[in-house]
């Protein structure tokens, strides 16, 4: 016996207008709820024929049924078999049928089809030779035609299909093909006032963008359009000076040298942005961006952006733009072509918190691989096996836990300051000169929190019995064990310190991902028991693994706090060692203090 829902499916093929009427508006109120399309699906190979044929009807019920099949399309197993059926052809077929009363509906259907491979490909008409790009074609006139600055603009979601389009390799293809001009006719939408257009054609350039190794040419011949197109989004509200615009052209200098609308939208700015830097990994691309003034466009838009993932973009193409890194920029878009491509992106926070935590495992493994190197240990292996006091599988739990606590907070903290400071970072300009500070800044912070942190732990018995003593059981420090502290330590001698050396330093999410692996390698290489000849942190720091070690030893308890950069607290205070390092009759060497400094 039928249920309701099999009859219901079968009215919508009723002959009786009214019933189908009934039916079809039903069919579309429970394509409304996920309940109703879960239980509608199970009638699918029914269903969708049925509303698909309703589609030519008047609109009384054409419209409810492109509702319904906009709502079941949203299923991404749904859609691909109204692909398989040919619903596309249908939709294309109905949207210039001059009596189709539903343009907006079909135009909506055709994007949810095309989140899908194989709808792009239909769409495109790939199979078929003669009639390859029609499809699309007649989408984009459309998009181009409707004017989108009314209200009721049936035409303005064909932007999102572009942009579906543009996602596949054969999509970019088919719209820079120089004859069909299509990529040009899109760009000259981004006029429009209208958001979504405007949304649709940077997605599109973006897209296309990732074409620039092979279609560089294509791309340029319509740089009329285009540089206005990347560049205005992100040239700040600034009116351009006379010498500033004397070196662009007209098209880019007349629109700057006049008060504008911004791009309120920061997605729109951040495709446009990435579409900037996939041209100029380009050397002719580099070339006809600094023929349009483009890095001074940058560096004025940067000033003005608050918006920190927006600023993070500027900094990726002023890098570039800046410097040319000819080694590093096929990686770098590769990376950012999966990245994309994936629809998943990585973050400097996320790269800032994590990419310390893989140096450090990374760093302190290759001491591991080296093996033993007897003649360059500060303590014999037997040394290393026996005097410690914590096995070496506690050690890497005790470091994972740490490693957990402070990825956490990390995670936190640029949570809060991702919005907080992005006014104060709307000024910081590509200077070497702002890095170099901010990098002095945090090494200083950062010693001196720890030197005071670190002296308190041992003149306060409770604190050392209870929470510094842990770090202490490595007598004979090795490399993977220069995190094994006690949690509440990690947090506020590690955690806390390089909290407040971002913070103070005012340095971004993308600097603290080098100077926090950085910091991570040379805490890791003072913790290694090695004196290695040319080891550039023996040479240029007097902070090293063997002054390290000192503070490691029974003699050097009371002494060479500082940590991890420089020894100047230890010198102030006096609590500084000097050490010798002598070599041992059965190979490696040895520290030995020199004198004894007076304790405060």
């Amino acid at each position: 016996m039928a249920t309701e829902l099999e009859e219901l499916v079968e009215f919508l093929s009723s002959p009786s207008p009214p019933v189908k009427k009934a039916a079809v508006e039903i069919v579309s109120g429970l394509t409304g709820s996920e309940e109703g399309l879960q239980s509608l699906s199970k009638y699918s190979e029914i269903l969708l024929p049925s509303l698909s044929r309703l589609l030519s009807e008047s609109k009384e019920v054409s419209e409810p049924s492109a509702q319904a099949l906009v709502n079941l399309s949203q299923n991404s197993e749904l859609a691909g078999k109204m692909i398989q059926m040919g619903l596309i052809k249908v939709a294309m077929d109905m949207l210039y049928n001059p009596e189709s009363c539903i343009t907006r509906l079909l135009v909506m259907l055709l994007v949810n089809l095309t989140q899908l491979d194989d709808g792009v490909s239909s769409l495109l008409q790939i199979e078929d030779e003669k009639m390859r790009g029609l499809h699309i074609m007649k989408l984009v006139r459309s998009f181009c035609r409707s004017s989108g600055e009314t209200a009721d603009d049936e035409f303005e979601h064909v932007g999102s299909i572009l942009v579906n389009v543009s996602k596949t390799e054969d999509g970019r293809k088919m719209l820079l093909e120089p004859k069909r001009g299509l990529l040009k006719q899109i760009i000259r939408q981004f006029d429009s006032t209208n958001q979504l257009r405007k949304k649709g054609v940077a997605g599109t350039i973006r897209n296309c963008s990732f074409e620039a190794k092979n279609q560089l040419e294509n791309i340029l011949l319509i740089s009329e359009f285009l540089w206005p197109a990347l560049l205005l989004p992100v040239a700040g509200s600034k009116i351009y000076s006379e010498e500033d615009i004397s070196k662009m052209p007209p098209e880019l200098g007349s629109a700057l040298a006049i008060e504008r609308e911004p791009v309120t939208d920061a997605d729109i700015r951040v495709q446009t942005l990435e579409a900037i830097y996939l041209i100029i990994l380009q050397e002719a691309g580099r070339r006809a961006f600094w023929s349009v003034n483009g890095p001074r466009i940058l560096q004025v838009g940067y000033e003005y952006e608050e918006d920190s993932k927006v600023m993070r973009a500027y900094e990726q193409v002023g890098s570039l733009a800046v410097f040319d890194w000819s080694r590093r920029t096929y990686i770098h878009r590769i990376l950012l072509e999966m990245m994309m491509t994936m629809g998943f992106e990585i973050s400097d926070e996320f790269l800032g918190t994590f990419v310390p935590i893989l140096v450090y495992w990374v760093y302190s493994g290759m001491y591991v691989c080296l093996g033993s190197l007897e003649r360059y240990r500060l303590h014999s292996k037997v040394d290393e096996d026996e005097k410690n006091l914590v096995t070496k599988s506690a050690v890497v739990k005790g470091v994972l836990l740490q490693q957990t606590l402070q990825a956490i907070i990390s995670v936190i903290l640029f949570k809060i300051t991702g919005s907080d400071d992005a006014d104060a970072s709307t000024t910081q300009q590509f200077s070497l000169l702002l890095l170099a500070r901010q990098l002095i800044i945090a090494m200083l912070v950062i010693d001196t929190w720890q030197y005071f942190i670190h002296r308190y732990m041992h003149i306060n018995k409770f604190l050392y019995k209870h929470i510094h003593s842990q770090h202490h059981r490595l007598i004979v420090p090795y490399s993977y064990g220069a995190l094994y502290n006690h949690p509440l330590e990690g947090l506020l001698l590690d955690t806390i310190g390089g909290a407040l050396s971002f913070l103070f330093s005012g340095m971004s999410p993308r600097t603290a991902i080098f100077f926090f692996s950085f910091a991570t390698i040379k805490t890791v290489d003072d913790h290694c028991g090695l004196w290695l000849p040319g080891n550039p942190f023996h040479i240029f720091f007097s902070n090293n693994s063997a002054y390290h070690d000192v503070h490691h030893q029974l003699y050097g308890s009371k002494y060479n706090f500082s940590q991890p950069f420089f020894v100047l607290w230890d010198r102030i205070l006096g609590t500084y060692l000097p050490y010798s390092l002598e070599k041992r009759a059965t190979g490696g060497f040895e520290t030995r203090p020199i004198k004894a400094s007076k304790d405060e």
